[in-house]
């Protein structure tokens, strides 16, 4: 098999019971010959698996950026009340709902976005919450009638007029398919000769949905249509045949007239996909709105599989040639050059090569890839296939979120239809695709965290060197790139590497998909030449801020990009112009804010993202974007006393420890989000420490008054999902501030602006010009750099004819190959401190006391883990070092009970010995007492434990059963599912016990607390 399908039965045994119940997954182990610990570990990593049974129905609520900003844990809220859900429960009391918290549904035009099964819905506010659910328990009622009544589709035979829809998740979300059985409907009882055809999105989800009627020769777009008006729609270009029929239409017709209202022919000529954008310049997005997702003739009748075709007849290099004349670089993060990725796959030495396609589009707000895979499946595919040709690979797969359930449904089938039309084959006899659907980690859109999940396990980044190129899944050459980078090569292959290349930036090529959405009017997928500027995104193609406000920032690229302001919108969008200014590409999620968001609520929010997100193995990621979301939320909240002014200080201090140590890409540019608005919206961040919200976002600082512009009109109290605002029409409202939560809604829907927030003051706009404190690099341009040269490429620190070498602390020792930098050290005498090392017994780099400064890359790396380069100077006793050790501990410390018998004896506490080398502090609390687990032979403190991995690498290498639960700040130590303590540490007490640095597992009386 291509995969390990321990994650495809888990996601299996989830679907069939709505959760994991243990006896069927100690079946599952005695089957396959998991163990339980690996089991346990790996399925409490994943969100998307449930431990106890829930409700019949699953309610999502999106909390990505672009719901965020517009209330979505608002939303979240109403829907427990509604549900009489109440405290640490998520299931109503009838079993019938249950309610959770979705990272992003990719509907972030629609916000606030929610799904239930595969309904989604749009625009959801508190107070429509309870229609949500009305709708949808009706919705499903339908469905099951129109599966009973066995409805058959409308004969479209001799159609003199085609209907078109789209019914992608977003365009769903908006009312497509209550459109959609609408015109089947009328279609079918008048036996209207109309054929109604599903197309692909054309990105207009402000339109949404919006049905397309082409007749006579001519298109007629009809934008926001409602089911009620279809049959008005439909009557305007059809008419059925026979008198009978006819007869019966016009009466029908003049009935709606006398209810209805005749009015205007509400359809609108054909235009661009949005005002300011050239529709001949769609590549990934072509022919949107017009071709059928399915529809593999409709695909070729329109050039679709001509480029496999010319692969399969060219050379490799051949290929390969057009893919550098495009300048084509990867769509999904740094914008790594996409043929010279494909050359290294080409050039890497294995017995089976493999091509993945990285659909786990995580970014809160971008939703690109959802809506490539939901309209255009065959063309991502065929940039599959092409590549699994270039490089010879015998097998590729697409790892997909788990939430984007109706994409995972059309790849499913358009995979199917290409294996049955005999392309697959094409490549090969024992070539085959798969499908994987991921569990629900933003972390495994790492690519090498999505490697050890294909292959069975957590999510957790792996070192590199060496790259998926050379080592990927299951160590074979593995070949990686994005859904938008594979949808953008058969249009390359067809049209030429030079006509791909002729549109964009010098530097960056091409054209991009951007998913815009949050504060603005015109929302939804768009497609511009690489290095348009921002303003032209936002205000000519976006069409600018909602009525009445002003546009105030951008964020672009996620959790690991950055937030511009508008004085920097005339900036050209592409990779290195969007760096230099703190920001990152990414995937393309750009979600703008207006003057009613809050720049700290925002840097809380992706902090607080990132901190859950995180794989947890590292101490600067795990307690480092823990304690820096704490700092950065307490400026949100009220205090007696101002902050003292070197909060921010501090804050950004920590915020480039983490970018600068962190391991894998995730905690590196999670800080990248904070750095930016204190770069930018300082002023914003300083008026917090003396107790203000400018904005009136942040609860506690801040409260909603009513202003004599008050008309009486209601809107506030219809929306208000508390009843703080009394229903008193034609009088000014007021507000009940004591039952009053500071959702904003209130705000929102005044359409007389009558609502302010009474502490809000003018602030004058920051300028672009303050002191930058990005990092120099991310991790995934360190990465990509490091990919195209190969570590043995580096210079050497001596003559060209002498023995590589490196320099550690000015001093040159010999390099040797597969040696860490630590191996290295040791065996010339440099003394490094370790504390969660232990020599052959696991993979190492949790605690990263041990890093030193690679100079090279800018970068703090873990001496323990890191292979040595030679030519690299490596600096282990500078002042920069010691201070990022000492924050290491620091960090360390805030899981640790001090109280501990190990701290009290001193003599033999690691970490004591550690704190008083860098000269360490405690700065926070003692954690909370948590149960102790004791058995005969040992007892484990949960408070102190601060998860270094030593037991559970000792266990693992026993046979024993110790292993870690949970990612982020919720990782623990725990023996797996279904066993004690007792078992999972039988025979192996007394060494666990040796190799605790902390004291966390100790003799049951041997505690002096």
């Amino acid at each position: 098999m291509i995969v390990n399908d321990l994650l495809p039965r888990l996601n299996d045994l989830q679907r069939r019971f709505g959760y994991l119940p243990l006896p069927e997954l100690t079946a599952l182990a005695a089957e396959t010959g998991v163990s339980m610990a690996e089991i346990t570990s790996t399925a409490t990593f994943y969100s998307g698996f449930r431990t106890q049974p829930g409700g019949k129905y699953l309610i999502r609520v999106c909390i990505g950026a672009a719901c965020h900003v517009k209330g979505a844990e608002k939303v979240y809220d109403a829907f427990r009340r509604e549900l009489a859900i109440t405290g640490e429960d998520d299931t109503s009391a009838d079993r019938l709902f249950t309610v959770s918290k979705a990272a992003c549904l990719g509907c972030c035009m629609l916000a606030v976005a929610v799904q239930i099964e595969n309904h989604i819905f749009g625009w959801v506010e508190p107070a429509t919450v309870p229609d949500v659910i009305r709708d949808f328990l009706h919705a499903k009622a339908e469905e099951l009638a129109a599966v009973q009544e066995g409805r058959a589709p409308a004969d479209s035979t001799g159609a003199s007029a085609e209907a078109r829809v789209c019914r992608c998740s977003s365009c769903r979300a908006a009312g497509a398919e209550k459109v959609w059985q609408s015109l089947h409907r009328e279609a079918g009882r008048y036996g209207l000769p109309v054929h109604l055809r599903e197309v692909s999105c054309t990105g207009k989800s402000y339109r949404a949905p919006e049905v397309t009627i082409h007749s006579v020769g001519q298109s007629f777009h009809y934008p926001n249509v409602q089911p009620d008006v279809v049959p008005r729609l439909l009557r305007e270009h059809c008419s059925p045949q026979g008198a009978l029929a006819k007869l019966r239409w016009r009466s029908a017709g003049v009935v709606d007239a006398i209810y209805a209202g005749t009015g205007a022919c509400p359809c609108q000529p054909p235009q661009a996909l949005m005002a300011g954008q050239d529709d001949s310049l769609l590549i990934a997005t072509e022919r949107g709105g017009e071709s059928t997702p399915l529809d593999l003739e409709d695909y070729r009748r329109h050039g679709g599989f001509v480029a496999l075709e010319t692969a399969l007849n060219a050379s490799p290099e051949a290929i390969l040639t057009q893919l550098e004349a495009s300048k084509l670089r990867g769509r999904g993060g740094a914008g790594f050059p996409t043929a010279r990725k494909w050359r290294l796959a080409l050039e890497a030495v294995g017995q089976r090569k493999i091509v993945i396609c990285n659909a786990d589009e995580g970014d809160p707000g971008a939703f690109m890839d959802r809506m490539l895979l939901e309209s255009f499946p065959f063309r991502v595919l065929e940039g599959i296939l092409i590549a699994a040709r270039v490089i010879a690979a015998q097998a590729a797969v697409i790892y997909i979120r788990e939430e984007y359930g109706q994409a995972i449904d059309t790849l499913t089938e358009a995979i199917d239809i290409c294996r049955r039309d005999g392309l697959l084959a094409k490549l090969g006899p024992d070539f085959d695709l798969v499908l994987f659907r991921g569990a629900g980690a933003f972390v495994c859109g790492e690519e090498t965290a999505l490697l050890e999940s294909l292959e069975g396990r957590r999510g957790i980044p792996r070192r590199r060197p060496p790259f998926p190129t050379t080592a990927g899944l299951f160590g074979q050459p593995t070949l990686i790139n994005n859904v938008e980078t594979f949808a953008c090569v058969p249009w390359i292959i067809r049209q030429g590497g030079d006509a791909f290349a002729r549109h964009g930036a010098a530097t960056s090529a091409g054209t991009k998909t951007f998913a815009l959405a949050g504060k603005i009017r015109r929302g939804g997928l768009i497609e511009v030449p690489m290095g348009t500027t921002i303003r032209t995104i936002v205000e000519d193609i976006g069409s600018g801020a909602e009525n009445g406000h002003q546009i105030k920032a951008v964020l672009i690229g996620g959790p690991s990009g950055g937030c511009l302001p508008t004085a920097l919108f005339d900036l050209p969008v592409d990779y290195e112009a969007l760096t230099a200014h703190g920001a990152m590409m990414g995937s393309g999620g750009l979600v703008v804010l207006d003057e009613r968001d809050c720049m700290v609520d925002i840097a809380a929010y992706f902090l607080d993202f990132t901190r859950s997100e995180s794989c947890g193995k590292c101490t600067l990621c795990r307690e480092g974007l823990q304690r820096l979301h704490a700092m950065v939320a307490d400026l949100t909240k009220r205090h007696d006393a101002p902050l003292p002014a070197s909060t921010l200080d501090d804050i950004q201090a920590l915020a480039q420890h983490i970018s600068q140590g962190a391991l894998c890409g995730l905690g590196r540019t999670a800080p990248n989000m904070i750095l930016s608005a204190l770069r930018y919206f300082r002023s914003e961040f300083e008026a917090h420490l003396q107790g203000r919200c400018p904005t009136g976002k942040c609860r506690d600082l801040g409260r909603f008054e009513i202003t004599e512009k008050c008309i009486g009109c209601t809107k506030c109290a219809q929306h208000c999902a508390v009843g703080a605002i009394p229903f008193t029409p034609f009088e000014q409202h007021h507000i009940n501030q004591e039952l009053c939560v500071r959702c904003g809604v209130c705000r929102d829907t005044c359409p007389q602006h009558a609502i302010i927030a009474t502490i809000a003051q003018e602030e004058p706009e920051p300028t672009p010009e303050q002191p930058a404190t990005q990092p120099t690099a991310t991790t995934n341009q360190t990465a990509a750099t490091a990919e195209a040269t190969g570590p043995a490429k580096v210079s050497k620190a001596t003559g060209a004819d002498e023995p590589p070498v490196i320099t550690l602390d000015g001093k040159v020792i010999p390099w040797q190959a597969n040696r860490t930098i630590l191996q290295l050290a040791a065996a010339h005498d440099i003394a490094i401190p370790t504390l969660c090392h232990l020599p052959g017994c696991q993979e190492n780099a949790r605690c990263l006391v041990c890093s030193v400064y690679d100079r090279a890359l800018g970068l703090f790396v873990p001496a323990c883990d890191t292979l040595a380069v030679a030519g690299h100077h490596y600096d282990n006793n500078t002042p920069d070092v010691t201070a990022f050790r000492r924050r290491a501990v620091e960090l360390l410390l805030d899981r640790h009970d001090f109280r501990c018998g190990s701290c009290a004896k001193k003599d033999t506490c690691l970490l004591i010995f550690l704190m008083r080398t860098f000269k360490a502090r405690k700065r926070t609390p003692n954690p909370s007492a948590t149960a102790v687990v004791t058995t005969d032979r040992i007892a484990f403190y949960p408070e102190r434990c601060v998860l270094c991995g030593r037991c559970v690498a000792l266990s693992r290498q026993r046979g024993a059963g110790l292993c870690f639960h949970h990612r982020g700040g919720k990782t623990q130590v725990a023996p797996p599912w279904g066993q004690t303590w007792e078992q999972a540490t039988d025979n192996l007490a007394q060494d666990l016990i040796d190799i605790c640095p902390v004291g966390a597992l100790c003799h049951p009386k041997a505690d002096t607390k």
